[in-house]
C-alpha cells in the first residue's frame, strides 16, 4: 500500500503518456494517408489546370474540320491534275478501245489520218529536210542544161550563209546554192520519216484485230510524245527566221524500240513497228538505261522510255533539256468523243534519264547537205522517261494492251487464284 501511495502521483502522467502513444500511431498513419491523397489531389489539380490552359477553344473543332476538308481538296485536285495530264486529243475517235466496225478499212483510214497528223506537226515547225540527191540532180540538170556547166539562173552564186567547204566545179557551186537556199527558207530540218510510225502506216498490212489495235494504240502513244518534242523545238526556235538563227537546227529523230539513227533526206518508209518501251520491271530497258527514278508500270501509272536526237547550237543544249521537261498545254474532248466539249489541260511528264553530246562532222555524209550556220553545233541524244496516269486513259486502252500490261480481268483472276 505504501508503494502504491508512493507512486500514485505518477499514475496519471504515465496513463496520459500511454494513451497519447496509442492515439499517436493511428493518427500518424492516417496523416501519411492524407498526405498522399493531398499530393494526388494537387497533382490532379495541376493537370486539370494545364488541360484548362491548353484546351482549344470550342471553335477549334470547326477550324480543324475546315483544314482537313482543304487537305482532302488538295489531294483531290492533285489526283484530278494527274488524270487530266493523260487525257489527250486522239487521231481517230472511232478506234479506242475497240471500233464498232472492225473491217480492215477502218485501220487503213486511221493510218491515213495518222500520216497527215505527222505531216502537220512537221509543217508547224516551219520544217523541211535537206535537199535530197534527187533534188540536187534536178537542180544541177536545170542549171547546167545537162552540160555540167552553169548556164546562169537562180543559183549562179553561192548562198550568203554557206558554211560548208566549197569544192571546185560548177556542180558544187549549184549544190552549195541549193542547200543554202533550203536553210534560208526553213526554221529547222526535219523529215516525217524521222518519226518511225509515219513510215509504218504508209503501206499498212492488216493481220488481225488484236495486232491492229496494238499498232493503233502504240502509234497514238508515240504521237503524244512526238507532240512534246516538237513543241519544245517550236518554243526554242520562236523568233527565228531561218535555220542559221535557230537554236534547234535539226530533228534527227525520235525512237522507242532502238537508238535514233540518221534518216536520209528521201522519203524512205519502213514497215517496222516502233513499239513504246513499257517499263514493267526493274533493270535496264530496251534502250539500255536503268532508270534512276525507280519508276515502273503499276496500278497508277504506265512508264515509257524513248530516245530523241537533235542538232542544236552548242549553247542551247541545256535550254532544250529544260524546255523538254517543262509544263505543256494539250487539248482534250470530254468523254473521248469527237462531239465532246473541248477542254485545255496541262501536263509535265518527261524526265531525262541519260544524255550524250557529240561534235558534228559537217563534211560527213549525214550532214553534207545540211547548213547549220557558222556557229558551233553539237548533236545531243537523250533517253527519257514518260509517265501516263492510268486513271486518265484506261477507259480507252484496248484490251490487248491491258493484257500486255497485266491489267486484263482474265490475268487478274488468274493472279488472285495463284496467290495463297
Amino acid at each position: 500500500m505504501n508503494f502504491i501511495r508512493r507512486y500514485l502521483v505518477f499514475l496519471a502522467p504515465v496513463g496520459i503518456t500511454i494513451f497519447s502513444v496509442i492515439l499517436f500511431i493511428p493518427t500518424f498513419l492516417t496523416g501519411r494517408s492524407i498526405n498522399k491523397e493531398l499530393e494526388a489531389s494537387i497533382s490532379q489539380g495541376n493537370k486539370l489546370k494545364s488541360m484548362r490552359s491548353n484546351t482549344p477553344p470550342k471553335m477549334q473543332a470547326e477550324v480543324e474540320k475546315v483544314y482537313q476538308s482543304e487537305h482532302k481538296k488538295d489531294v483531290d485536285e492533285i489526283l484530278q491534275l494527274s488524270r487530266r495530264s493523260t487525257q489527250r486529243d486522239l487521231i481517230d475517235y472511232g478506234i479506242f478501245p475497240k471500233p464498232k466496225d472492225t473491217s480492215q478499212q477502218v485501220f487503213a483510214n486511221f493510218g491515213a489520218k495518222y500520216r497527215a497528223a505527222i505531216e502537220d506537226l512537221i509543217k508547224s515547225m516551219g520544217a523541211l529536210d535537206a535537199p535530197s540527191d534527187i533534188d540536187i540532180r534536178k537542180e544541177t540538170e536545170l542549171e547546167t542544161g545537162g552540160t555540167g556547166r552553169v548556164t546562169g539562173g537562180r543559183f549562179g552564186r553561192l548562198g550568203t550563209h554557206s558554211s560548208s567547204i566549197k569544192k571546185n566545179g560548177s556542180r558544187d557551186i549549184i549544190v552549195g546554192a541549193v542547200c543554202d537556199k533550203r536553210a534560208e527558207s526553213i526554221l529547222v530540218y526535219a523529215n516525217p520519216n524521222s518519226l518511225a510510225w509515219y513510215g509504218f502506216w504508209s503501206d499498212y498490212k492488216y493481220s488481225s484485230l488484236t495486232t491492229a489495235l496494238k499498232d493503233c494504240w502504240n502509234s497514238q502513244v508515240a504521237y503524244w510524245i512526238y507532240e512534246d518534242v516538237i513543241s519544245t523545238i517550236k518554243t526554242l526556235n520562236s523568233g527565228s527566221d531561218c535555220v542559221y538563227n535557230s537554236s534547234v537546227k535539226r530533228l534527227v529523230g525520235v525512237s522507242f524500240s532502238r537508238p535514233v539513227e540518221y534518216v536520209e533526206p528521201v522519203n524512205i518508209a519502213t514497215s517496222l513497228a516502233d513499239e513504246p518501251a513499257y517499263i514493267i520491271d526493274k533493270g535496264a530497258s530496251i534502250l539500255g538505261v536503268e532508270p534512276w527514278t525507280g519508276r515502273i508500270c503499276d496500278d497508277a501509272v504506265d512508264v515509257v522510255h524513248f530516245c530523241v536526237s537533235v542538232v542544236v547550237d552548242s549553247k542551247s543544249f541545256m535550254s532544250f533539256i529544260r524546255e523538254l521537261c517543262s509544263e505543256k498545254e494539250h487539248r482534250f474532248k470530254e468523254g473521248y468523243s469527237a462531239s465532246g466539249q473541248e477542254r485545255i489541260f496541262r501536263h509535265n511528264q518527261i524526265t531525262v534519264l541519260k544524255s550524250r553530246i557529240e561534235p558534228v562532222d559537217r563534211a560527213s555524209t549525214q550532214h553534207e547537205y545540211y547548213r547549220y550556220g557558222d556557229g558551233a553545233v553539237v548533236q545531243m541524244s537523250l533517253v527519257c522517261e514518260y509517265i501516263f496516269h492510268r486513271s486518265g486513259y484506261d477507259v480507252i486502252k484496248p484490251e490487248p494492251v491491258k493484257e500486255l500490261l497485266g491489267q486484263s480481268e482474265a490475268k487478274k483472276d488468274a493472279s488472285q487464284k495463284k496467290s495463297p
